[in-house]
C-alpha cells in the first residue's frame, strides 16, 4: 500500500545494498559460499520512520543478519561497502516509501502494529533489478539447516 516497488519486489532484508558493478555471478557464488551460518529466527517488533521509510524494523537474539551483512562486506563486496550505512545498518523490511520524511510520519500514524511477527531466515539471495524496477533473482544460496 505503502511502498510503490511492492508489486515489482518481494519483501525482502537488504544485506548488500544495490551495486553496479562488472562482478560475475560466478565470482559472487564463490564469494557467498565463504559465508557460514545456520538458519536462525528472526522477529519484526516494530514499526520505524527513516527519512522518507517506513521499516518494519527486525532482529534475532544472536545478531545473525547483522553477521552476515559484515560478512557478505569483504572480499569482491569491500569496494561496495558505504561507511554511513555499514554503521548503521538496520535490518528492515521496507514497507513504505514516500518523496518526503513528512509523508511518511503522515502514514506511519495511520498504521497499528499487531506484532511481534517471527519468521525464518534459510537463503540468501543474489537479485538483479530489472529496467522496469522489478527484482530477478538470479540465486539463491541456502543457509546450513540447524538441527
Amino acid at each position: 500500500m505503502y511502498d510503490p516497488l511492492y508489486q515489482l519486489i518481494p519483501p525482502h532484508l537488504t544485506l548488500v545494498f544495490p551495486f553496479e558493478s562488472d562482478i560475475t555471478l560466478d565470482a559472487l557464488k564463490n564469494h557467498m559460499a565463504k559465508v557460514k551460518m545456520k538458519t536462525f529466527e528472526a522477529k519484526i517488533y516494530e514499526f520505524k520512520v527513516v527519512d522518507q521509510y517506513i521499516f518494519a524494523v527486525v532482529s534475532d537474539q544472536e545478531s545473525s543478519i547483522k553477521s552476515l551483512h559484515h560478512q557478505l562486506y569483504t572480499g569482491i563486496l569491500e569496494p561496495f561497502m558505504n561507511p554511513n550505512y555499514f554503521a548503521e545498518y538496520l535490518p528492515h523490511i521496507t514497507i513504505g516509501r514516500f518523496k518526503s520524511h513528512e509523508e511518511a510520519l503522515e502514514a506511519f500514524k495511520t498504521l497499528e502494529f499487531k506484532g511481534p511477527y517471527t519468521f525464518m531466515v534459510e537463503r540468501l539471495s543474489v537479485e538483479v533489478i530489472q529496467e522496469d524496477d522489478s527484482s530477478l533473482i538470479v540465486y539463491e544460496q541456502f543457509l546450513e539447516a540447524t538441527c
